[in-house]
């Protein structure tokens, strides 16, 4: 049986730990609670998408799914670099079986969810899911990275 603690990250530890890639519109966690386990750490954050969120202008009043994808990537780095203690820059190279379920619209609140599936020597894989308050299913993907 594995042991399981919780750790809350707040907006500015989120923003100091991506800050060396991710900063202004580009940084999707506010807030992470992560749920670290000896076999499967998750990262959680929910995010309400208001109306002034530059990419809704930019793409017809729908949140673009590319940055969805990106939205649950970011977590997998909180992950890498929080729980896993990886340094430097983890770098995520493949994403696949991307299924959008429902579109996002301005004003949503979504909840992402990434877990890392498998650790093989410098290779992270992950499962990400995305969700609205109700607990319908937005977006799920897998993706993978490497980091040392």
């Amino acid at each position: 049986m594995s042991k399981q603690k919780l750790q809350h990250m707040n907006q500015s530890q989120v923003a100091t730990l991506l800050s060396e890639v991710y900063s202004g519109v580009f940084m999707m966690p506010r807030a992470v609670t992560l749920e670290i386990k000896e076999d499967s750490p998750r990262a959680t954050s929910q995010i309400t998408l208001d109306g002034d969120n530059p990419f809704f202008k930019w793409h017809k009043h729908v949140f673009p799914g590319v940055m969805l994808i990106e939205f649950t990537q970011q977590l997998g780095f909180v992950i890498a670099k929080e729980v896993l203690g990886i340094k430097g820059l983890p770098f995520m190279f493949q994403v696949r079986n991307v299924l959008f379920h429902l579109p996002v619209e301005q004003d949503d609140t979504i909840i992402a969810t990434t877990s890392l599936r498998e650790r093989k020597r410098h290779f992270l894989f992950f499962d990400s899911e995305i969700r609205d308050l109700n607990g319908n299913l937005i977006m799920n993907a897998s993706f993978c990275g490497a980091g040392k």
